[in-house]
């Protein structure tokens, strides 16, 4: 059987809290637009109108699935063996005030393993990333969990960069798991999308011996002990530097001689955008901390771009 951990609630709690925090301050956020935007004799409908949107909009990208969880943690403890390591329900915050939710952090000698479950009952597609549910004979499109766990899976990646873990740099696998599905068909996706039973054979079978007991072991005391990041960086140095954001030029401002935007594409990456010279663009870049890569747009001339979530 494999080994099982969670993040210990006092750990989980600090981070949750701070998630909070950024939420009011959202809220605030979206009342201070509608004052600045709006005719005051409107406030009073607008104001609790925008604050219910942005609270339905949070709970759906917030929807878990407890019971989904559960199966899928049952199914890894009882069908892996006893090299591996199963974290359950994980919040890491992977640079200064943004984070990362993680169902589950699967760790063995073949890599790591990040998977995302979803409980949603009744017919499910996914063709070529995108998702599709059956609704009254239709399929609806909805947001794609394999765009999601792609998400965490580069934050991931950031958070394992900033705190001396072992290299180089193990697989890091995103893999979906449905929990309650009737009918699930999966075409031409580029992640793993499988049942709770196919998770543990897939695991199972999973090839490569890249990470020594160790190894396993320095990566797992990591995440059970992972704290926010204003306080690990009084007692640690980073590989990468992790910059306050007040500290980065505002979007839309001048940094110099270079104009800049920040925005999210429509897989909900972040990233900014410059528009002067390269030597500039690599100012703004590192500002930011020198995430991904700096790439020069194709269609825009003068213009740099980098994505930094």
């Amino acid at each position: 059987m494999a080994r099982v951990f969670t993040q210990s609630d006092e750990h989980k709690r600090a981070f949750l809290q701070k998630i909070v925090d950024q939420e009011v301050a959202r809220e605030q956020g979206v009342r201070d637009r509608v004052d600045a935007a709006t005719p005051k004799f409107l406030h009073w409908v607008l104001k609790p109108l925008a604050t219910t949107i942005v609270r339905a909009k949070q709970r759906q990208y917030n929807e878990k699935g407890d019971r989904g969880e559960f199966s899928v943690g049952l199914h890894l403890w009882a069908r892996l063996p006893n090299e591996w390591t199963v974290i359950n329900d994980v919040v890491l915050e992977y640079r200064l005030r943004e984070y990362t939710q993680l169902d589950h952090i699967v760790i063995g000698p073949a890599g790591i393993f990040l998977i995302e479950t979803k409980a949603w009952h009744g017919a499910v597609l996914l063709k070529q990333d995108q998702c599709f549910r059956k609704e009254a004979n239709k399929w609806v499109k909805t947001g794609s969990p394999i765009q999601q766990n792609k998400i965490h899976q580069r934050r991931f990646r950031q958070w394992y960069n900033c705190h001396g873990l072992h290299r180089p740099l193990p697989p890091i696998e995103p893999v979906v798991v449905f929990t309650q599905s009737t009918w699930l068909r999966v075409d031409q996706c580029s992640i793993p999308v499988l049942t709770p039973k196919q998770t543990t054979a897939y695991l199972n079978g999973a090839s490569g011996h890249h990470l020594s007991e160790e190894s396993i072991d320095s990566i797992v005391e990591k995440i059970l002990t992972a704290t926010p990041l204003h306080v690990t960086a009084k007692s640690e140095q980073p590989q990468q530097p992790l910059r306050d954001s007040a500290t980065r030029p505002p979007s839309g401002h001048r940094f110099g001689a270079a104009q800049i935007l920040q925005g999210t594409n429509q897989h909900g990456r972040k990233y900014v955008r410059i528009r002067g010279t390269q030597e500039s663009a690599k100012k703004v870049w590192e500002q930011y901390g020198k995430p991904g890569q700096l790439s020069r747009d194709r269609f825009d001339e003068g213009v740099f771009f980098f994505y930094y979530d």
